[in-house]
């Protein structure tokens, strides 16, 4: 079983001094940040977690999410942190699925399984033993981003999150210079990769209630975020914004509008299009959209215009039942179940989802080939394409679009366009406007809340 020594332990002994993390009131120093983990690791221990145990983190503070994660991975714990949106009936559903041993949250006595933990009463050991992390160690449980609905619950190890960092943040830039914006929950895949990220190159970590992202950039000197491209786009509307700071923007989603990255390459952001998944630990592949520079962090094949992986990052598997299991073809490949082809130059473009796809008068038709010419019209900001039941067809395409500029003429002249690059088929018989989505609690936008809104 191969073991490192902690590599915050490691940084706390080595630069002791420099900030490992910048939050609105204060800085903490790796040697800081050390000892409050092993404070809480202390804490956690006179609790009997131990190895093993399953312990879910639900807060909507970003900072007590990490040292309490980083806490559990030295007890060699599982920890499984979950949206503190979510209600107290789904808290304590997956509580009983996973055989959970307590929660820990911010929220005061909100749970009856809770463990109250101390962050004033900080170890002041000056010889702390040195903690070492088995890379095979199960770390982490983390729900999938349930784009088709369902969410599964993907179990990982630390070498996971671990070797992807150390892949892809050579391609970031990443030094103990960077300063990393930790704008996503711990509780998704990209949210956690941050930290790995972050601290594994003795970069700070910049915690920050201030939402105003384009401000904070400038006053905060940031060089490093992960966006999705709604997050962008707010970026992109602040034309007096100064973003000479930014090193690298890793912008990940699918089915991102070819406007939005003109405008991010005309502002002369550093954008990295990354495409990932959380059984991948967070990136599979990226590129440098200035440089045109790609990296890969894991194996890939394209069988039946489907992408397989393989490699260190990937996960453990799928818990369920008490069970991990890890479903793979006969050469050791995970099907992500995502469409793509490899260009001749080995660059990665990914084509939609195979469990998306639906048949239209014995047609198949993939509702993300659809989406990405729609997005090249003119005034899209946004589309989303559903299967809607057709007497004639069995289904048709559907379009909702985010557009200032939606009105009968502009959606004839739409199809119009479109019919230039696709059979009628597969033009939508229908565009409604953008819905008013009230769900909070997913990552990724869910095709059923738009599938339900037309069935």
């Amino acid at each position: 079983m191969y073991t490192i020594t902690c590599p915050i332990y490691d940084l706390s002994k080595s630069t002791p001094n420099h900030v490992a993390v910048e939050l609105d009131n204060k800085k903490v120093t790796y040697f800081q940040l050390n000892r409050l983990i092993n404070t809480i690791s202390n804490q956690l221990l006179e609790k009997n977690v131990q190895k093993g145990s399953v312990i879910i983190i639900t807060s909507n503070d970003y900072y007590f999410s990490l040292v309490c994660t980083w806490a559990l991975f030295r007890l060699g714990a599982i920890a499984f942190s979950l949206n503190h949106r979510f209600s107290d009936k789904i808290i304590y559903s997956y509580f009983q699925e996973t055989k959970a041993l307590c929660v820990l949250s911010n929220e005061e006595n909100r749970y009856k399984q809770q463990f109250k933990l101390s962050f004033d009463s900080v170890s002041t050991l000056t010889d702390d033993p040195v903690p070492r992390l088995s890379l095979n160690q199960i770390a982490t449980y983390l729900l999938t981003s349930g784009s088709t609905g369902t969410s599964k619950i993907a179990v990982h190890s630390f070498g996971s999150f671990y070797s992807n960092a150390r892949l892809s943040t050579t391609f970031m830039g990443l030094n103990n210079e960077s300063k990393y914006l930790f704008n996503l929950p711990m509780y998704h895949v990209s949210g956690l990769s941050i930290v790995f990220r972050a601290l594994l190159n003795a970069a700070t970590l910049l915690f920050s209630t201030n939402k105003n992202v384009s401000k904070l950039i400038e006053t905060a000197q940031v060089t490093h975020l992960s966006l999705v491209e709604t997050q962008l786009l707010r970026l992109l509307e602040d034309k007096k914004a100064n973003y000479t700071f930014l090193k690298a923007v890793l912008l990940g989603g699918s089915s991102i509008s070819q406007g939005t990255i003109d405008k991010a390459l005309e502002r002369k952001l550093p954008i990295l299009q990354s495409y990932g998944l959380t059984e991948a630990s967070s990136q599979v592949f990226t590129k440098n959209l200035q440089t045109h520079s790609t990296i890969f962090t894991c194996e890939i094949k394209i069988e039946n215009k489907q992408i397989s992986i393989k490699g260190v990052p990937l996960f453990l598997g799928y818990y369920e039942n008490g069970l991990i299991t890890l479903p793979l073809d006969e050469d050791g490949y995970f099907r992500t179940k995502d469409l793509g082809e490899l260009s001749q130059e080995s660059h990665l473009k990914v084509n939609g989802r195979a469990d998306n796809c639906f048949i239209s008068g014995g047609e198949n038709i993939s509702p993300e080939e659809i989406e990405m010419h729609m997005l090249k019209l003119p005034g899209i900001k946004k589309v989303i394409v559903v299967p809607r039941k057709d007497a004639k067809f069995q289904y048709c395409p559907v379009a909702f679009v985010d557009s200032d500029e939606l009105n009968p003429t502009n959606t004839q002249s739409w199809k119009t366009l479109l019919l230039k690059d696709m059979p009628n088929y597969k033009i939508p018989k229908e565009i409604f406007p953008w819905p008013t989505l009230t769900d909070s609690t997913r990552s990724k936008i869910n095709r059923s809340d738009f599938s339900k809104l037309i069935s």
